[in-house]
């Protein structure tokens, strides 16, 4: 398929209008208010484990909501990174299948962790078990500083 081509991996930067419509540029505004919105997950986790964590809080539909309507953001979140561009040695690159593979080398492994932690936490949803399994979505952190 052209999409998998080896002389399509290898061809030089795509010109501006050869760039399919649905790749996001990385410092576009559609892809700086996504990763705005991520911030504000990361916010409400970095104040929400730890009173988890000490208080013993329950369960309850407000935190449950809000595991629900994370867990579907940073899910979307792998595709949308899927389809974003990068920085290479200063060069912005928009070629879709060298998008995926950059992204499989680097952030992709780590994501789907982050990503399964938030799926324990929600199977078991008893307790303390929630917060303990988030703990590892807080390191998402770490994406943000990178990037």
């Amino acid at each position: 398929s052209l999409l998998f081509s080896r002389a399509k991996l290898e061809a030089g930067p795509p010109q501006p209008s050869q760039v399919p419509w649905w790749v996001l540029r990385p410092s576009g505004t559609k892809r700086l208010t996504w990763d705005c919105i991520g911030m504000l997950f990361i916010t409400y986790d970095l104040f929400t484990i730890p009173v988890q964590l000490g208080f013993q809080v329950g369960s309850n539909a407000v935190f449950s909501a809000m595991l629900w309507i994370a867990l579907s953001f940073w899910t979307v979140d792998v595709f949308v990174t899927m389809i974003t561009g990068f920085y290479h040695k200063g060069a912005e690159e928009l070629r879709p299948l060298r998008i995926v593979c950059h992204y499989i080398r680097t952030w992709f492994l780590f994501d789907m962790l982050v990503i399964s932690s938030d799926m324990v936490a929600w199977y078991a949803d008893e307790g303390r078990a929630p917060a303990m399994a988030r703990m590892g979505k807080s390191l998402r952190a770490v994406r943000v500083v990178r990037s």
